[in-house]
Protein backbone atom coordinates (compact mmCIF):
# COMPACT_ATOMS: atom_id res chain seq x y z
CA UNK A 1 0.00 0.00 0.00
CA UNK A 2 0.99 3.53 -0.28
CA UNK A 3 3.17 4.73 2.53
CA UNK A 4 2.45 6.22 5.66
CA UNK A 5 2.72 9.28 6.93
CA UNK A 6 3.79 10.44 10.60
CA UNK A 7 0.46 10.22 11.68
CA UNK A 8 -0.73 6.59 10.54
CA UNK A 9 -2.30 7.75 7.43
CA UNK A 10 -2.09 7.07 3.77
CA UNK A 11 -3.40 9.03 0.81
CA UNK A 12 -3.70 6.85 -2.88
CA UNK A 13 -5.70 7.66 -6.44
CA UNK A 14 -7.04 4.11 -7.48
CA UNK A 15 -8.70 2.58 -10.73
CA UNK A 16 -11.39 -0.03 -10.01
CA UNK A 17 -14.51 -2.10 -10.88
CA UNK A 18 -16.40 -4.46 -9.43
CA UNK A 19 -17.86 -7.17 -10.72
CA UNK A 20 -20.55 -10.36 -9.74
CA UNK A 21 -18.38 -13.72 -10.55
CA UNK A 22 -19.92 -17.17 -11.25
CA UNK A 23 -16.60 -18.74 -10.60
CA UNK A 24 -14.19 -18.03 -8.52
CA UNK A 25 -12.50 -21.03 -9.16
CA UNK A 26 -12.30 -20.18 -12.96
CA UNK A 27 -10.43 -16.66 -12.25
CA UNK A 28 -8.09 -18.43 -9.87
CA UNK A 29 -7.40 -20.28 -12.81
CA UNK A 30 -6.54 -18.25 -15.12
CA UNK A 31 -4.84 -15.97 -12.65
CA UNK A 32 -2.40 -18.88 -12.00
CA UNK A 33 -1.69 -19.17 -15.65
CA UNK A 34 -0.60 -15.53 -15.93
CA UNK A 35 1.78 -16.04 -13.39
CA UNK A 36 -0.49 -13.76 -10.35
CA UNK A 37 -0.01 -15.26 -7.12
CA UNK A 38 -1.93 -15.72 -3.77
CA UNK A 39 -0.84 -12.89 -1.46
CA UNK A 40 -3.03 -13.27 1.13
CA UNK A 41 -6.25 -14.07 2.24
CA UNK A 42 -8.20 -11.82 4.87
CA UNK A 43 -12.02 -12.36 6.86
CA UNK A 44 -12.75 -8.78 7.04
CA UNK A 45 -15.44 -6.92 8.25
CA UNK A 46 -16.13 -3.24 6.76
CA UNK A 47 -18.78 -1.16 9.41
CA UNK A 48 -19.59 1.70 6.99
CA UNK A 49 -20.84 4.73 9.11
CA UNK A 50 -23.16 7.80 7.47
CA UNK A 51 -21.11 10.04 5.48
CA UNK A 52 -21.72 13.11 4.15
CA UNK A 53 -19.25 12.84 1.39
CA UNK A 54 -18.42 9.53 0.13
CA UNK A 55 -18.29 7.06 2.29
CA UNK A 56 -16.60 6.13 5.45
CA UNK A 57 -15.99 2.22 6.81
CA UNK A 58 -13.57 0.98 9.43
CA UNK A 59 -12.59 -2.00 8.41
CA UNK A 60 -11.64 -5.20 10.63
CA UNK A 61 -9.25 -7.83 8.82
CA UNK A 62 -6.95 -10.20 10.09
CA UNK A 63 -4.12 -7.64 10.16
CA UNK A 64 -5.66 -5.23 12.22
CA UNK A 65 -8.03 -2.37 11.93
CA UNK A 66 -8.02 0.47 9.44
CA UNK A 67 -10.55 3.91 8.79
CA UNK A 68 -11.05 3.66 4.98
CA UNK A 69 -12.68 6.92 3.54
CA UNK A 70 -13.55 7.31 -0.35
CA UNK A 71 -14.96 9.15 -3.19
CA UNK A 72 -15.80 7.68 -5.96
CA UNK A 73 -18.95 8.18 -8.58
CA UNK A 74 -21.27 5.06 -9.00
CA UNK A 75 -20.77 4.14 -12.13
CA UNK A 76 -20.85 0.96 -13.81
CA UNK A 77 -17.35 -0.21 -15.48
CA UNK A 78 -13.79 1.45 -14.13
CA UNK A 79 -13.80 4.75 -11.58
CA UNK A 80 -11.56 6.50 -10.15
CA UNK A 81 -11.25 6.33 -6.47
CA UNK A 82 -10.06 9.26 -4.19
CA UNK A 83 -8.95 6.89 -1.04
CA UNK A 84 -7.45 8.08 2.63
CA UNK A 85 -6.54 5.08 5.44
CA UNK A 86 -5.86 5.74 8.71
CA UNK A 87 -4.69 2.82 11.11
CA UNK A 88 -5.81 4.27 14.63
CA UNK A 89 -3.95 3.30 17.49
CA UNK A 90 -7.15 2.61 19.56
CA UNK A 91 -9.43 1.32 16.85
CA UNK A 92 -12.29 -0.22 19.57
CA UNK A 93 -12.41 3.20 21.05
CA UNK A 94 -12.79 4.51 17.30
CA UNK A 95 -15.44 2.55 16.33
CA UNK A 96 -17.36 3.10 19.90
CA UNK A 97 -16.77 6.90 19.03
CA UNK A 98 -17.62 6.76 15.26
CA UNK A 99 -20.93 4.91 15.36
CA UNK A 100 -22.41 7.03 18.42
CA UNK A 101 -20.87 10.03 16.59
CA UNK A 102 -22.12 9.36 13.09
CA UNK A 103 -24.43 5.90 13.33
CA UNK A 104 -23.78 2.74 11.60
CA UNK A 105 -25.41 2.21 8.29
CA UNK A 106 -24.61 -1.62 7.44
CA UNK A 107 -21.78 -4.18 8.20
CA UNK A 108 -20.51 -6.19 5.50
CA UNK A 109 -18.93 -9.29 5.89
CA UNK A 110 -16.59 -11.25 3.72
CA UNK A 111 -13.63 -13.35 2.91
CA UNK A 112 -11.12 -12.20 0.87
CA UNK A 113 -8.44 -13.05 -1.67
CA UNK A 114 -5.81 -10.72 -2.26
CA UNK A 115 -3.73 -11.38 -5.71
CA UNK A 116 -1.06 -8.99 -6.50
CA UNK A 117 0.53 -7.94 -9.90
CA UNK A 118 3.08 -4.81 -9.00
CA UNK A 119 -0.19 -1.99 -8.26
CA UNK A 120 -2.65 -4.24 -9.54
CA UNK A 121 -4.46 -5.85 -6.77
CA UNK A 122 -7.43 -8.82 -7.77
CA UNK A 123 -9.93 -9.59 -5.11
CA UNK A 124 -11.47 -12.90 -5.20
CA UNK A 125 -14.66 -11.91 -3.02
CA UNK A 126 -17.23 -13.85 -0.70
CA UNK A 127 -19.62 -11.69 0.36
CA UNK A 128 -21.88 -13.09 3.60
CA UNK A 129 -25.66 -12.58 2.02
CA UNK A 130 -24.33 -11.66 -1.62
CA UNK A 131 -22.10 -14.36 -2.82
CA UNK A 132 -18.93 -14.01 -5.45
CA UNK A 133 -17.50 -10.89 -6.54
CA UNK A 134 -14.36 -10.02 -8.39
CA UNK A 135 -12.94 -6.53 -7.82
CA UNK A 136 -9.67 -4.99 -9.97
CA UNK A 137 -8.13 -1.93 -7.85
CA UNK A 138 -5.10 0.00 -10.39
CA UNK A 139 -3.06 1.47 -7.46
CA UNK A 140 -1.14 4.71 -7.52
CA UNK A 141 1.24 4.24 -5.12
CA UNK A 142 2.79 8.06 -4.51
CA UNK A 143 1.91 9.25 -7.96
CA UNK A 144 4.04 6.77 -9.49
CA UNK A 145 1.36 5.66 -12.61
CA UNK A 146 0.07 7.94 -15.34
CA UNK A 147 -3.64 8.08 -14.93
CA UNK A 148 -4.08 6.68 -18.91
CA UNK A 149 -1.74 3.39 -17.38
CA UNK A 150 -4.17 3.16 -14.79
CA UNK A 151 -6.92 2.99 -17.20
CA UNK A 152 -5.32 0.88 -19.24
CA UNK A 153 -3.92 -1.91 -16.51
CA UNK A 154 -7.90 -2.08 -15.19
CA UNK A 155 -9.40 -3.05 -18.81
CA UNK A 156 -6.58 -5.09 -19.37
CA UNK A 157 -7.30 -7.34 -16.31
CA UNK A 158 -10.84 -7.16 -17.23
CA UNK A 159 -10.38 -8.74 -20.31
CA UNK A 160 -8.41 -11.34 -19.20
CA UNK A 161 -10.94 -12.40 -16.08
CA UNK A 162 -13.43 -11.90 -19.24
CA UNK A 163 -15.64 -9.85 -16.90
CA UNK A 164 -19.59 -9.27 -17.87
CA UNK A 165 -20.14 -5.73 -18.39
CA UNK A 166 -23.78 -6.93 -17.46
CA UNK A 167 -22.35 -7.91 -14.07
CA UNK A 168 -20.78 -4.53 -12.88
CA UNK A 169 -21.75 -3.30 -9.74
CA UNK A 170 -21.85 0.85 -9.48
CA UNK A 171 -21.69 1.04 -5.79
CA UNK A 172 -19.82 -0.57 -3.00
CA UNK A 173 -20.87 -4.27 -1.07
CA UNK A 174 -22.62 -1.69 1.40
CA UNK A 175 -24.85 -0.80 -1.32
CA UNK A 176 -25.97 -4.10 -2.41
CA UNK A 177 -26.43 -5.11 1.00
CA UNK A 178 -28.84 -2.36 2.17
CA UNK A 179 -30.76 -2.75 -1.29
CA UNK A 180 -31.13 -6.56 0.27
CA UNK A 181 -32.52 -5.12 2.90
CA UNK A 182 -29.35 -5.43 5.29
CA UNK A 183 -29.13 -3.94 8.29
CA UNK A 184 -26.24 -3.12 10.87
Amino acid sequence: MSSLNSCGAAFMEIVEVKTRCKSLDHARRILAERGVGLARVERQTDTYFHCRFGRLKLRDEDSGMKVVHYVREDLLGPKRSHVRLYYPSAPELLRTVLAGALGVVVIVQKVREVYADGNVRVHLDHVRELGDFVEIEVLNEDGMYKEVTMWQQCRAYMELLSLNEAEMISGSYGDLLLEKGGRA
